[in-house]
């Protein structure tokens, strides 16, 4: 496991230059979050245009099937990569996940989840629908009964390298115990994975110390 600290700018430069030099190498295919987490980074992709990125497919890792808020992340990545709309593979138009390689881009949850792999979930767990623990319901204000659909660490763990983006004071408690191998916490299985990489900015730092 690789661990980059620094300023949420400074993650974002490195993990734009990390995709840029994957898609080089011939990878097309990526799993990537919605969210308040790789936000950001996601604003300085919509800046360029790489070169051949009319192969690439970005893959949406997971979202919310029922409610108020069903398709709320599809809809994210409809306003925040709004030149890549041909690129996204929505979730809910998948059977399964993309063929080897492929790249995991991840960010961690407040209850340790990835995606929507949440703690109650078997670590074997691919790609299916979940039932939303109450402590996500919690934080995406989401009604009780919600579900989503998900890829799984089953998944992530076929990836040919994993980014972890962990930022803002509110999860250096989470982090906290990802370093300590809290069983409890679903990310925890990624560090299985040699090619494991884990972007932390200062804030998550700062409180954690």
């Amino acid at each position: 496991m690789e661990i980059i600290k620094n300023t949420g700018k400074h993650l974002d430069d490195n993990l734009l230059n990390s995709f840029l030099n994957l898609q080089k190498q011939g990878i097309n295919d990526f799993l990537i979050p919605a969210g308040g987490t790789p936000e950001s980074f996601y604003r300085h992709l919509c800046d360029i245009r790489p070169q051949g990125f009319e192969k690439t497919r970005l893959w949406q890792i997971d979202d919310i099937i029922n409610g108020r808020c069903k398709d709320q992340f599809l809809d994210f990545f409809n306003e925040h990569l709004p030149q890549y709309k041909k690129n996204i593979m929505p979730i809910k138009d998948q059977l399964v996940g993309p063929e080897k390689p492929f790249v995991s881009f991840l960010g961690l949850g407040v209850n340790g989840h990835v995606a929507f792999h949440e703690p109650h979930i078997d670590p074997s767990f691919s790609f299916g629908c979940v039932e939303l623990g109450e402590e996500t319901l919690r934080y995406l204000n989401l009604d009780k009964g919600t579900w989503g659909v998900s890829f799984g660490l089953g998944t992530f763990l076929k990836s040919e390298k994993i980014y972890l983006m962990v930022k803002g004071p509110h999860k250096s408690s989470i982090f906290n115990r990802f370093m300590n191998d809290d069983p409890t916490v679903p990310a925890v299985a990624l560090k299985k994975h040699p090619g494991l990489i884990v972007l932390i900015d200062d804030e998550v730092v700062q409180e954690a110390a």
